[in-house]
């Protein structure tokens, strides 16, 4: 049964935890003091993976993807990964263009994160 902590909600496939942290309207670079609040609970844990449901999210500013590269380099140091699911075709286009998908692994769908976390044996 999925936990909730401060909007970060635990979840489990494969026997394996992962944080699913749904994010509301926008990612604006001004509310990220509350966006780390929320992610507290992913630093202190055992948890592998950080997945960021963008369903909500039509579109990001340049800091926002920033902040995101960011958020991946120090994930990246703490032995954990993030990914974004619930991304719409738009958004990823954008977020292509950028180059984020390159760092970032990008999912149109939680199903196909889940089916990707169990090919790769996490």
């Amino acid at each position: 049964m999925p936990t909730t902590t401060l909007g970060t909600e635990t979840r489990q496939a494969h026997g394996r935890p992962y944080f699913v942290l749904p994010l509301n309207n926008s990612l604006d670079p001004n509310d990220i003091s509350e966006f780390e609040e929320r992610l507290e609970p992913v630093w202190t844990s055992k948890h592998r993976y950080l997945v960021l449901d963008l369903g909500d999210i039509d579109l990001v500013s340049s800091r926002t993807v920033s902040y995101l590269e960011n958020l991946h380099r120090e994930l990246a140091a703490a032995e954990k990964q993030l990914a974004l699911i619930n991304v719409n075709e738009e958004l990823r286009d954008t977020l292509e263009f950028v180059g984020l998908s390159k760092l970032i692994e990008i999912f149109d769908e939680e199903k196909k994160f889940l089916e990707a976390m169990h090919l790769a044996g996490i």
